[in-house]
This record gives structure tokens, C-alpha cells and sequence, in this order.
């Protein structure tokens, strides 16, 4: 090549975010046809081909903020830049153009993707404002919040982002993930497949790099986040590649695919082989890397705030989470504050019951009731099921309108772990939304305690929530939120945790108001989990700011739940490498809740509680600022159009509330009004009257 092309090359792969390298052309298959990409062809393009194929992207990523960029535009070129950096998630989601790339975790791409990010916002910047319509403000202020948070992490990338691997999360975590996301139907899926698994050891080199430096920046985990990575690491190696669980498609999978001939299979097995057994020369280096130098070097404080410039590391972590202005001292109080108001209400119910001991020997004495218990796994699935189908769904449609008809299984979880997570599902719906019940222990986890975690995680909590997103015409970053990689907060585009989860636990609550909750015990269920949320806020802050020992948190925990011991451990752990993050659930809730009443006091008999989950889900996941924006626009909408009602009317006069709320045969011009009134930025807030007609 000439060097005109080659520099042509360089600026392609800048542009991608690539380091360019001569053998970095590979093959990109994107549906069954086999046709590879302009990838393949690289190394062959004279430079007037890569000016060509430039055109597009120059475009978008260089855009040279014309008055015709928009809003929207800045959008579509922000996810289109997003996916090619977040290739793995990507696959998860269902978008399969990235297939065979991996992220890249080498610590140069710090400032590469803050440096993209900028000029995302100084985009965003130069749009006019003025001339934007109220939605189209929201969708504005949420991108520059989302791009911002992740321009301000920028500060804190030599903190927990150096530290990529812990015992919840990395690439040693959960390797069968690769796997499981990947689709292999396709000569294209085993092609993209292999040429992931030929990069995976790169991958692991620059998760080395990290580490080192990490430890040169006196930024590492506490031995507690660490300790289990090299057992993990065990369970993943074998002492065949093909036996590696990431060689799996090639066995059965493979033997499956009929238009691929014998031949072909039998090359791809032998890559498979190859590259497997790289894989494992490449952990075993992780493993010893992690025992003989980074375990010798983890922090003696469980706390970050022992780290040099800890405690205001700890604070943008806060922030990161919560998107609320709240000081650890704040978040401390109301911690406290919480954990005596649930505590009084286990008490009443306790006393209700007629038992006078402590809370953690009344749920002591309820995990020896047998009755309080299911045999095995299938009979603890049969249980969420039934309370899934035929005491929550029946009662939705009372506090929810247009109720997303979104699929959802509740299956078993894998392995031993937290009671029950959610995991959404693929955008083409091949993959439906899935509640994980743990099923491994049945004893450990009583009945009492199923109705308030399938409200959290199934409906209306996360699946209803991320449904609502799904179904709206939303950018598509929101559509599919990528909530990975906690290790790099604040240095992460954000989660906006406090909305996510804070919904979660709020769908708790909503079970009482719905009557969900059957007896005191299942309500005593409930308060148990609410309790759970409250300490977290006591502890998080506890430790991170004012200096907690562990055994000290452990105690906290002990003596205000009902949890085992190990539990208490392992949440404690999580909790020393996601700082922050365990505060989002209760300052989410509480502060939905407050927006609410808010909402309510000022419509008073206008108020509808299904228009306002409604305005609350629609949006999908924002910051709680914008969230209470959003609410308090559509009170004032609201207010707008019954007071316009009340002011047509036969003769001309207002008429007051109560007349309304009879539906009064006086009232005149209604349609009229209301068809001007659907003519507006906001035509599903007020398609529905405040009042029936």
C-alpha cells in the first residue's frame, strides 16, 4: 500500500476506535448470505476507496455541526458510535453488526472515549435549544446528562476502573456468557464466534495492564472483592480446550447446522482447538498474576475512602447512582431514620401475632414452619407462577393503562446466588424477558417472601418497567440501557440506578396499596425486604465514609434483618467494590413517592394514578431531576385542560370541580377543546380526559 493509503487506513481506525494494526481486517458476516464486510477488504482499499467508505462517517462522527444537524441525528450517530464500542453487549441485545469484535479494554481507550464523548456534547451544545418542542427538550436534557456523567467520570479513570475483575463481575465471572449470547444459526456466527474467541487472550492482557496499574496507583479492591478469582479461574480451566465451555458450540451446535459441509466443520473445530488453548495459557497467566502480585497488594481498608482522594470518590460514586444531590452524611441519616420507621412497623404486626421476641427470632422461629416452605425447585417455581399469574396480573390494570404485552418466563437460576434477579430480553423477542428464582436452597428462602420479590422483579417492577421503555418510540440507547461494568463507575455512562431499582421497590409498595399482600406474614415479608434496602443506606456510607470495619457492618446487617450470616457476608463484600450503588433502591423509591404525592396534591380529585405510573414508565430510565420535570409538566397540563373544561360551559360560567367529577351534561364545547388540546406536544398524557365522558 501506498502511504497515502495507509494513512487513510490509520484515520479509519481512529475513527472506529481501533489501534490499527496491519493484520486488523477480518471477516464480519451480518446475516446468513455470507457477504463479509468492507472490513475483509482492508488492507486492498486504495485511498480513494476509504475517502468513499469515510463519506458516511464523516458525517455523523465528524459532523460539522451544520444547521441541519438534530437532535435527533446526534442520537442515532451516538448509538451507531456506542455499539461499535460495546460489541459484547451489543450481542446481548440482539444487535448483531459487532459479532465478532470484542470490547477493548486497554487503557489508552480512556481517553479515546472521553474524547468522542466531547464531541457528542459540543454537538448537543450547538443545537437550538429554543426551537426544540417539550419532548423533545426531554430527550435533550437526558442525553446530556447520560453524556456528561460520563465526561465527569473522567476525572476518577484511575480508580476502580483499573480494577476490572472481582468476584461479582469480569471476564473469569460468568465465561459462558459468551456463549449464551451469541446466536449460531449461521456460517456467519461461527465465523464472527471464532474470531472473538482468537481475541480473548489480547483481552486478558489488557485486563492485566490494568491491574499493574492499579497497583502502581495504590487503587486496588480489598482482598474480600478478589479472594474468590482464583477459584473461579479453576472452575473455568480444563485441561482440554475442547472440554472449555467456550468450545461448546462446535460440539452438538455445530453438528446441527445441515447447509455447512463436513470439511468446513472439521477446519473450524480445529481453529476452536487452537484458539481454546490459548485461552487457557492466557487465564492461567490472569490467575497468577492475581495471586502472586495483586492479592499481595489489595487495600487494608474495606472502605475507598481510605483511598487518597477516597471520600470525594466516594461522593461522584453517590452522585453517579442516586443523580440527586444528597451528602454521605444525608444519606446516613435517612438510612437511620428508615431503618426505626420500618422496624416499628415489623413490630406492630409482631405484636398483631402475639410474639414478643426480636424480629430476627420471629423470622428465625417462621424458617422452621414447614409450612412456610417448598420442598424442592419445582415446587418453589410452581409457587412464583401461580402468584405471577393469578394474584398479580388480575390487579395491574388497576393502577396501569395500555399494559405492555411483553413475555415473560420465570425459570430457575443457573447456579446458587441471590434469591431472584431479572434479566431482559433480546429486541427481536427471540429471547423473552426471564425472572431467575434461586432454587438451589428452597429452605433458605420462605413463601412469605415471594410476593414482594416477583413485584420487584417481574410486574410491575423491572419487567413492567423495562417493557413500558421498549414499547415506546424512545432513542435507541434508552430502549437498551447498558447496565454493565460497575467496576467503572463514576466512569461509566450512567445507569441512572435510582430510577431503575428505586421503581423496583416501589412496585413492592404498590403491592400493598393493591392488597397484594395476603397476611401479616406476607407483609412481614415485605417490611423484611424493605429493611434490607434501608440498612444498605446505613452500611454503603458507613463504609465508605465514616470508616466501617467490616465485622462492624456485618453486625449492622445482623441485627436489623433476618438474613443468614453468609449472606450478610457476601452482601457486604459486593458492597466494598460497587460503592454507592446498594444506595439507589431507597432514595429511588422514597423520592418517586414524594413525586407522587406531590402530583396528587396539586391535581387533588384530577389526580390519576394510572396517568402517572404511565408519564413515570414512558420515558424509560432518566435522572430523578428530570424524572420530577417530566411529572411536574404533566400536572401542569393536566390542570391546564380541566381548567379550560371548567370554562366552556352551556352558559358561558365556570362550573366547579364537583360538577365535573359527575361527568355534568352542562359542560359544552368539550370535544372541542380536547381535540386542540390532542393537537399539542403531549398527545398521550391527555388523551384521556381527567375525567370519563
Amino acid at each position: 500500500m501506498s502511504t497515502k493509503d495507509i494513512a487513510c487506513q490509520t484515520l479509519c481506525s481512529k475513527l472506529y476506535n481501533v489501534p490499527h494494526q496491519p493484520d486488523w481486517a477480518r471477516f464480519r458476516y451480518t446475516s446468513d448470505t455470507g457477504n463479509p464486510s468492507y472490513r475483509q477488504f482492508a488492507d486492498k482499499m486504495t485511498a480513494k476507496n476509504y475517502i468513499l467508505m469515510l463519506l458516511p462517517i464523516m458525517n455523523g462522527l465528524l459532523y460539522t455541526h451544520a444547521s441541519k444537524d438534530t437532535l435527533q441525528q446526534v442520537q442515532r450517530d451516538f448509538w451507531k458510535w456506542h455499539m461499535r464500542d460495546s460489541p459484547q453487549f451489543m450481542t446481548a441485545t440482539g444487535f448483531n453488526k459487532y459479532n465478532d469484535l470484542l470490547e477493548s479494554m486497554n487503557i489508552s481507550m480512556f481517553e479515546q472515549r472521553k474524547t468522542a464523548v466531547d464531541e457528542f456534547l459540543t454537538r448537543l451544545a450547538s443545537l437550538p435549544v429554543k426551537e426544540l418542542t417539550y419532548r423533545q427538550r426531554v430527550d435533550y436534557d437526558i442525553l446530556q446528562d447520560y453524556l456528561q456523567t460520563f465526561v465527569d467520570g473522567y476525572r476518577w479513570r484511575d480508580f476502580l476502573a483499573l480494577n476490572p475483575i472481582n468476584f461479582i463481575e469480569g471476564i473469569q465471572s460468568n465465561p459462558q456468557a459468551m456463549v449464551d449470547i451469541t446466536p449460531f444459526i449461521s456460517h456467519g456466527d461461527f465465523i464472527n464466534y471464532l474470531a472473538r474467541l482468537k481475541d480473548l487472550p489480547k483481552m486478558v492482557d489488557e485486563i492485566i495492564d490494568r491491574l499493574k496499574k492499579a497497583i502502581e496507583v495504590q487503587h486496588t479492591h480489598h482482598l474480600s472483592a478478589i479472594k474468590a478469582v482464583p477459584g473461579q479461574i479453576d472452575a473455568f480451566l480444563k485441561s482440554e480446550p475442547s472440554d472449555l465451555i467456550l468450545f461448546k458450540p462446535f460440539n452438538t451446535t455445530l453438528d446441527n447446522i445441515m447447509h455447512i459441509s463436513e470439511e468446513t466443520k472439521s477446519h473450524w473445530r480445529s481453529l476452536a482447538r487452537n484458539y481454546c488453548s490459548d485461552v487457557i495459557d492466557a487465564f492461567v497467566k490472569l490467575k497468577n498474576f492475581v495471586v502472586e502480585k495483586y492479592m499481595e497488594n489489595t487495600r487494608k481498608h474495606i472502605g475507598v475512602g481510605s483511598w487518597r482522594e477516597g471520600k470525594e470518590f466516594y461522593r461522584a460514586c453517590l452522585k453517579f447512582h442516586l443523580s440527586v444531590d444528597m451528602t454521605p452524611e444525608e444519606v446516613f441519616k435517612l438510612g437511620q431514620d428508615e431503618v426505626a420507621r420500618i422496624l416499628k412497623r415489623m413490630k406492630k404486626v409482631m405484636k398483631k401475632l402475639e410474639y414478643e421476641g426480636s424480629v430476627r427470632e420471629f423470622f428465625d422461629m417462621l424458617k422452621l414452619d414447614e409450612g412456610l416452605q417448598r420442598a424442592n425447585a419445582d415446587e418453589v417455581l410452581m409457587e412464583y407462577r401461580s402468584i405471577y399469574k393469578y394474584r398479580i396480573k388480575p390487579a395491574l390494570s388497576k393502577y396501569f393503562e395500555n399494559l405492555p404485552d411483553k413475555p415473560l418466563r420465570i425459570v430457575s437460576l443457573p447456579s446458587d446466588g441471590p434469591q431472584g434477579l431479572y434479566m431482559t430480553g433480546s429486541k427481536d423477542g427471540e429471547r423473552p424477558g426471564t425472572f431467575y428464582v434461586n432454587t438451589n436452597r428452597p429452605q433458605s428462602h420462605p413463601t412469605f417472601t415471594f410476593m414482594a420479590l416477583t413485584l420487584h422483579e417481574a410486574e410491575p417492577g423491572h419487567h413492567f418497567q423495562l417493557s413500558y421503555a421498549a414499547q415506546s418510540k424512545l432513542p435507541e440507547y434508552r430502549r437498551h440501557l447498558e447496565i454493565t461494568k460497575y467496576f467503572q463507575v463514576p466512569f461509566n455512562f450512567p445507569f441512572y440506578t435510582a430510577y431503575v431499582e428505586g421503581w423496583g421497590l416501589y412496585a413492592e409498595y404498590l403491592g400493598e396499596e393493591l392488597g397484594l399482600y395476603q397476611d401479616d406474614y406476607e407483609m412481614m415479608g415485605r417490611y423484611s425486604f424493605e429493611i434490607f434496602r434501608a440498612c444498605r443506606l446505613v452500611i454503603d456510607t458507613g463504609i465508605h465514609y465514616f470508616n466501617w470495619s467490616r465485622d462492624q457492618a456485618i453486625g449492622y446487617m445482623m441485627n436489623h434483618t433476618a438474613m443468614p450470616l453468609k449472606t450478610v457476608e457476601k452482601e457486604i463484600d459486593r458492597y466494598t467494590m460497587m460503592p454507592g450503588q446498594a444506595c439507589a433502591y431507597k432514595v429511588g423509591e422514597i423520592k418517586i413517592r414524594q413525586i407522587r404525592e406531590r402530583a396528587k396534591r396539586l391535581l387533588g380529585d384530577a389526580f390519576d394514578v394510572r396517568k402517572f405510573h404511565t408519564v413515570v414508565l414512558e420515558n424509560g430510565p432518566m435522572p430523578l431531576r428530570v424524572l420530577e420535570s417530566v411529572v411536574d409538566n404533566w400536572v401542569k397540563l393536566t390542570k391546564e385542560t380541566a381548567q379550560s373544561v371548567m370554562s366552556h360551559t352551556e352558559c358561558g360560567s365556570p362550573i366547579n370541580s364537583a360538577v365535573l367529577s359527575k361527568h355534568s351534561p352542562r359542560i359544552c364545547g368539550l370535544k372541542k377543546i380536547l381535540a386542540e388540546f390532542l393537537s399539542k406536544e403531549y398527545p398521550k398524557i391527555i388523551l384521556t380526559p381527567v375525567f370519563q365522558l
